[in-house]
């Protein structure tokens, strides 16, 4: 059994963290995450980049980081996930919040990225010190449900400390609930 005190806690904070304002594109029935990432960024590559299995080798080769999934003109990191059991979204939950410490915090992570990001979304010099409060990191979970998106406690417990984390080194962390088209 969970203390209700900390379960109540552990909601609330669930509850605010923010929801994305702007609705990212539907995936397309049982669509892969994989293919959903490339269709996004094909259909505006002004707008997305795609990074999604373009794992950055660092500092370890044999451990590479995956970035994210999806990285905006506007400075987003979009990571992406199918919504399934609390192991897969709170390895989502740990992956930004990976990301984002080696992104804020070190200049060798950041120049290994750019190299895999186009022309259009490089950073002008990223072994400068990386201002966090212009970047947003967003936890996208693809749900077929119509309903309000909710996550196992589990992953709730982890996303709140990712998101508590992330706001502390200056990022903006939220959630979005990308819908199914069937």
């Amino acid at each position: 059994n969970v203390d209700a005190t900390f379960r109540d806690r552990i909601e609330k904070s669930f509850q605010r963290v923010p929801r994305r304002r702007a609705t990212l594109p539907n995936a397309q029935g049982s669509e892969a995450e994989r293919a959903y990432n490339k269709r996004v960024a094909d259909a505006t590559p002004g707008t997305y980049a795609l990074m999604d299995r373009k794992n950055i080798p660092y500092p370890d080769p044999k451990s590479p980081i995956e970035f994210c999934d999806l990285f905006t003109i506007q400075q987003e990191l979009i990571h992406v996930k199918h919504y399934a059991a609390s192991s897969t979204l709170s390895h989502l939950f740990a992956q930004g919040l990976v990301s984002g410490t080696l992104f804020a915090q070190d200049p060798g992570f950041r120049k290994a990225v750019n190299k895999k990001l186009p022309a259009t979304h490089q950073l002008a010099n990223p072994a400068q010190l990386l201002t966090p409060e212009t970047y947003t990191v967003t936890y996208a979970i693809i749900s077929a449900s119509t309903r309000l998106l909710t996550i196992p406690f589990f992953s709730k417990v982890t996303l709140s400390h990712a998101a508590k984390t992330l706001r502390g080194l200056g990022y903006t962390a939220q959630l979005a609930k990308i819908s199914v088209t069937p």
